[in-house]
């Protein structure tokens, strides 16, 4: 026996040591999980969120900050991280990067990519007002990073066409170039923020791996039928284009005498033989005539979300309510929907004909969107079929309208059947009597849920 050979004491030490060394194995066996025993795919949400979560109004504007806490955390989570917060670079031609850097920029890249470029995917390029005549630095730079960075998946563009006059001949149609010709480009947007009328025609070729497409037009000038041809030529052959938007920011287009049309955005795509996937289109201050749509109806099968606003012609109303009406007929149902224009009946009868709508975002600009039975029938239909899906609801009418009423008893009680809403924005005319009580329902309702 092991008793007979050891001393009493030196008994109880062993027996101390072994139940220490068993309590130690519990310990950490049972030891708090950390972030280094996260899946990847957690980690990933758990950056998605820092960067997505809208910011507290006293914080700055970007979740870059956040993001630098973040990976502060650990080792891992600074892996997680570093690539999300490096994957953009701006290049202010003639102020940043400045030309001695760029030159440097161009030694480093021929060298081996620089640490702070590793995770570049977005490069945005600003072309606007010219201060030195020399563009060779910024050409040099541009013309490294796409011949060195195959990691570049989206192009910003923003650019002035008047100041593109200004620049060499064989400037613009080489930069194009080679945009056209990254190998994993995915997502093109091109600004055009301009006050003066120009003919330019950016000569770019159309890019078939595109999925995410975008023109933003600021100007008072519309945009020329050949540039409106060019924008319908890029998307031939982009069979795996997924969003599409144009908008021409408001209310500066509405001086226009020939406004953009649905047709001429998608005249080119008529002829192709095969059909797009597109998920999204997002169209502002376009004029989205009905007939049009349903000509180029087998590249929305895929539709997801719709956004249509400021239709500039007399028609509006009836063209976003016919839109809807094919859409429906097509049993194509949205998951995401943004509209100006409601009072057409085929747009609360689409909407209330089906049941798995997360976002729906109401901007009443005219008069007939707005009146008690308007808004009634919003409720009573539409929020009534949605209740069970609706996520985020966002109707921003005018000031003192009906859609800022205080809410109903009976408005309230459907209100609080949708039990997956997670945000709501609108705005609520509060008045200075005692008829507060729809406005202490709402924020009692909202209070006891979450």
């Amino acid at each position: 026996m092991i008793s007979r050979l050891l001393s009493f004491s030196q008994l109880v030490g062993l027996v101390s040591g072994s139940l220490s060394f068993l309590l130690t194995q519990s310990i950490v066996a049972a030891r708090m999980p950390t972030f280094n025993d996260l899946p990847s795919e957690l980690l990933e949400e758990i950056v998605d969120f820092a960067i997505h979560f809208p910011l507290p109004p006293l914080e700055e504007r970007t979740p870059v900050p956040r993001l630098k806490r973040l990976r502060l955390v650990s080792r891992r989570m600074n892996e997680a991280v570093s690539p999300r917060l490096a994957a953009r670079f701006r290049i202010w031609v003639f102020a940043r990067p400045i030309s001695a850097q760029c030159d440097e920029i161009c030694v480093d890249l021929a060298a081996g990519v620089p640490t702070f470029l590793q995770h570049l995917t977005v490069l945005n390029i600003h072309m606007m007002k010219i201060i030195v005549p020399d563009v060779r630095p910024w050409s040099n730079l541009l013309e490294s990073l796409f011949s060195t960075l195959p990691t570049i998946r989206a192009v910003r563009w923003t650019h002035k066409p008047t100041e593109l006059k200004k620049y060499p001949e064989a400037f613009i149609p080489g930069f194009l170039q080679s945009i056209s010709s990254l190998q994993n480009l995915s997502e093109l947007s091109i600004s055009v923020d301009d006050d003066g009328d120009s003919e330019f025609i950016f000569p770019l070729e159309p890019i078939p791996r595109l999925r995410t497409f975008r023109i933003s037009w600021d100007s008072i000038h519309p945009p020329s039928p050949q540039i409106l041809s060019r924008i319908s030529h890029v998307m031939t052959n982009c069979i795996k284009l997924e969003n599409f938007s144009f908008i021409a920011v408001y209310p500066r287009y509405s001086g226009w005498h020939t406004p953009v049309t649905f047709a001429q955005l998608f005249d080119a795509v008529h002829s192709e033989s095969k059909d797009m996937v597109l998920q999204s289109l997002n169209l502002r201050g376009v004029i989205v005539r009905a007939n049009e749509f349903k000509q180029h109806l087998r590249h929305f099968r895929c539709l997801l979300r719709l956004e249509m606003r400021y239709d500039p012609s007399p028609s509006a109303a009836i063209n976003s309510g016919e839109v809807l009406q094919i859409l429906g007929e097509s049993r194509i149902f949205l998951t995401d929907v943004v509209l100006d224009t409601i009072h057409h009946p085929g747009v609360f009868g689409y909407l209330s004909s089906y049941s798995t709508l997360e976002r729906l975002e109401l901007q009443p600009r005219d008069q007939l969107d707005d009146s008690p039975h308007i808004v009634n029938t919003f409720f009573t239909s539409v929020l009534a079929a949605q209740s069970s899906s609706l996520r985020r609801l966002t109707i921003s009418g005018y000031r003192w309208s009906h859609w800022g009423a205080p809410l109903s008893s009976e408005q309230l009680a459907l209100l609080q059947k949708c039990r997956s809403l997670e945000c709501i924005y609108c705005l609520i005319a509060i008045p200075d009597d005692n008829s507060q009580g729809g406005l202490k329902a709402l924020v009692s309702l909202w209070s006891t849920r979450y």
